[in-house]
């Protein structure tokens, strides 16, 4: 039978109603009050991969939701590679499921059935083992969070290790090399300490988190030695999917550019279900490229971007008579302070009403915005002048750009991530990371509407002329996101 011909084996849930609601509306509910309770925190434009836990909602949800909050949830992946250690069934390799796809109360998550398929074909230490998946739980409990929050749902690629040999792990690892690149997320399903005491959950888990902040897969396997033969009351592992985490590990040793990120930690002591004589530790970590800096390293967080939205409307109001004055700069965190190139825009029933920026700029950037906002509202020369009236209908958003990077490889440029700058000559043009996105441009595309309906030099035009990237993130009315 061949590849097309095979019976298709959809994977059912099999903890929901245990680990998470089983009833869609509910979830829905109660991934909304996870999420809304991690709070204000930093979104990572270029983030390659996460460690999140796979307990019950109840008592790693809040970690778990902090894990996929450091991710921008506009961000496009082509895949999520996800990687479990097996709870229930020991077997040589990993098992990757190609059988069909994945199935929660939320609906389906497609499985990437040829990349599965490759795996399986090219590696003498990928199978496809059903019962490696029918009643793992580790993997499972992942998807309800990718399908509430990313916007673009990607495929997935689910991995679960059966080996607890060292060198198997590294040929898994190598295995999945050619997936490690910035065009997927890989997702590492792991909990930490078992059944210690709070007290001891809190020393080991910190010793193993650690470990994994060093980046260095020797470091996490020596504090994984230390515990199993160091007698703490209670603890029957350090770490349950460790076997997935040194796989990450070693994928990332690869790659001196890239960092590991503590973001949060729990355990189950901690919360109301919880009894504090026996509790499991759970981490979050968020790995991502050294030189990822949000807006030239000048964090805007969730307080600074409501505070420049509001420096943005109040220059609008006050040229329409009908606002206060802008705060004075001396007055505004430090952060909207330094100088960075911005573009403001306005829309109008879904449509753009005028867009304004400079690519770069001396002056602190709150001044910035409020000179851009006002000319996009009533300087630029598509659109007459904003009146009050469309004022109030209008939404604004401001785009916080980081510091160009001129590049010889149109390789370089990653769709949704970067924007491009074209200069040839006396003649440039630039264009916003989200228009290509929002247009389903390829890299090619991108470049062409930008050299010949930005700098007026051709369709063809970009072919001799420079270029350069940047990074920008988008501030709205409602919320921050960084691209």
């Amino acid at each position: 039978m061949n590849k097309s011909e095979r019976i298709r084996h959809d994977r059912m849930p099999c903890v929901a109603g245990r680990f998470y609601p089983a009833v869609r509306e509910t979830l829905v509910e109660e991934l909304e009050v996870l999420f809304s309770s991690v709070g204000e925190t930093i979104k990572y434009s270029n983030v390659r991969a996460i460690i999140s836990p796979h307990a019950g909602y109840v008592y790693s949800g809040i970690v778990a939701a902090s894990a996929f909050a450091a991710v921008p949830p506009h961000h496009v992946y082509d895949n999520i590679v996800l990687i479990g250690s097996s709870h229930r069934v020991s077997f040589n390799g990993a098992s990757v499921y190609n059988a069909g796809d994945y199935y929660t109360p939320l609906g389906k998550v497609k499985v990437n059935r040829e990349i599965a398929d490759k795996l399986i074909s090219d590696s003498g230490y990928f199978s496809y083992k059903p019962e490696a998946h029918l009643n793992e739980h580790c993997l499972e409990v992942q998807l309800p969070f990718i399908q509430h929050y990313f916007k673009k749902q990607p495929q997935i690629i689910p991995v679960i290790i059966g080996t607890s040999e060292i060198k198997s792990i590294r040929e898994i690892s190598r295995s999945l090399q050619p997936l490690f690149s910035s065009g997927n997320l890989f997702i590492v399903s792991t909990d930490f300490s078992h059944f210690p005491g709070y007290s001891d959950a809190q020393e080991v888990d910190a010793e193993t988190a650690g470990a994994i902040l060093t980046g260095s897969p020797e470091k996490l396997i020596e504090v994984l030695r230390k515990y199993k033969e160091k007698p703490v009351d209670g603890l029957a592992t350090s770490m349950c999917g460790w076997s997935a985490g040194l796989t990450l590990m070693y994928l990332t040793q690869a790659e001196p550019d890239l960092e590991y990120k503590h973001l949060m930690y729990r355990n189950s002591g901690d919360t109301r279900h919880g009894d504090r004589n026996s509790v499991v530790g759970y981490h979050s970590f968020v790995i991502k490229e050294k030189s990822d800096k949000p807006a030239d390293g000048v964090l805007i967080n969730k307080a600074e971007a409501r505070m420049l939205v509001s420096i943005a409307r109040k220059a609008i109001e006050s040229a329409l008579g009908s606002g206060n004055d802008i705060p004075d700069s001396g007055s505004l965190p430090e952060a909207l302070r330094k100088p960075s190139g911005a573009f403001v825009s306005l829309h109008l029933d879904d449509q753009l009403r005028g867009c304004i920026g400079r690519i770069s700029s001396n002056e602190p950037l709150c001044d910035l915005v409020a000179k851009m906002a006002y000319a996009a509202a009533f300087s630029d020369p598509r659109f007459p002048p904003l009146s009050l009236e469309e004022y109030k209908k209008t939404k604004l958003e401001i785009s916080v750009l980081s510091p160009m990077s001129k590049i010889s490889d149109i390789n370089d440029i990653i769709i949704g991530t970067h924007g491009i700058y074209i200069r040839r000559g006396g003649n440039s043009g630039v264009m916003l990371p989200q228009v290509a996105k929002e247009r389903g441009w390829s890299v090619t595309q991108f470049l062409e509407h930008t050299a010949e309906g930005k700098a007026g030099i051709g369709k063809e035009g970009w072919k001799d002329a420079e270029i350069f990237i940047f990074r920008a993130q988008i501030i709205d009315d409602n919320d921050q996101e960084i691209i």
